[in-house]
């Protein structure tokens, strides 16, 4: 493939429970740690391999690969390392930290270490004043170094909206913690924000993230497929624009090495499911318990930057 050297690619895909395939049950009946029906190593390196593909068709599409590359529902440092030892991943390198969530579901950012050099890394972890930690995914927060500019990024896997979104006060206290920590380094370095937030780029949770930060201003280019009906996921009979790229206004400057170009959610035809009447929807691994075998309930999101 030939590769574009005038532009680079930020993308973000929730691969959809990457867990680590389950011991052989001693009875059928027997529940199993994953929580799925029949998760075998058959199928967990299959499931591999279907990331590895989704990568593959972003680069060939954009002609170039991911500089840097955020993933979530990675069941810890082992469902990792056995991304990154997958030939297309190869020339990739990972940033990661086990996260306070009680099944080991993490978020990581992949990077091209030929492009970027990793200054530090740390996660953002909801606690009470007790010191109680939530059991939930933590931020993920990497400071990189490009062209002699430092961005900021984040990666995140907002709690979800289910049992009548009983989570809505975590995932309103993440944002709060996430906009803090953004004020600290927006007015001089670069922003990156990627991540399943579990709610749409016009929800009023996200406000604190655009209006309270005191250096550059965020913005999200995702809302504007939201308003077109263009979606990352799906609920019932609702689509949902949950995946999404934020930037800080550096990515509009002229003088700034990477300049904003587009948004894009990734819903190649062969990602899609092949059931005719929810063939705009991504081909999901598992409805339920039910296996499927196919990619993920997410499509990935891109952004496109020269």
């Amino acid at each position: 493939m030939e590769y574009d050297r005038s532009k680079e690619i930020f993308a973000f895909y929730n691969v959809e429970n990457l867990l680590l395939p389950d011991a052989p049950p001693v009875h059928s009946a027997d529940p199993t740690i994953s929580g799925l029906r029949n998760w075998d190593d058959r199928k967990y390196r299959q499931k591999l391999n279907k990331i590895a593909h989704v990568a593959e068709l972003i680069s060939a599409s954009e002609g170039v690969l991911p500089m840097l590359f955020g993933v979530a529902e990675i069941q810890g440092e082992k469902a990792l390392t056995d991304i990154l030892e997958l030939p297309f991943f190869k020339a990739f390198r990972a940033v990661h930290f086990p996260s306070a969530d009680t099944r080991g579901i993490d978020v990581a950012l992949l990077y091209d270490p030929e492009k970027v050099e990793i200054l530090s890394s740390k996660t953002i972890r909801l606690t009470e004043e007790s010191g109680q930690v939530f059991d939930t995914r933590d931020i993920l927060h990497v400071r990189l170094g490009f062209c002699n500019e430092i961005f900021n990024a984040y990666v995140v896997h907002f709690p979800s909206r289910k049992d009548k979104d009983a989570n809505f006060g975590l995932r309103e206290n993440l944002v709060r913690r996430l906009a803090a920590d953004i004020a600290q380094y927006s007015n001089s370095e670069a922003v990156i924000l990627m991540g399943d937030f579990n709610c749409n780029p016009d929800d009023k949770m996200l406000l604190p993230i655009f209006e309270n930060n005191s250096g550059k201003q965020i913005f999200n280019p995702f809302a504007d497929l939201y308003t077109n009906g263009i979606y990352s996921t799906f609920h019932n009979k609702s689509g949902q624009t949950f995946d999404q790229i934020m930037l800080s206004e550096h990515f509009e400057q002229s003088d700034f090495p990477l300049k904003f170009t587009a948004a894009k959610v990734f819903s190649h035809e062969k990602l899609r499911s092949s059931n005719r009447k929810l063939g705009q929807r991504p081909a999901r691994t598992y409805a339920g318990t039910r296996y499927l075998g196919g990619y993920s309930d997410h499509f990935p999101v891109i952004t496109v930057l020269n």
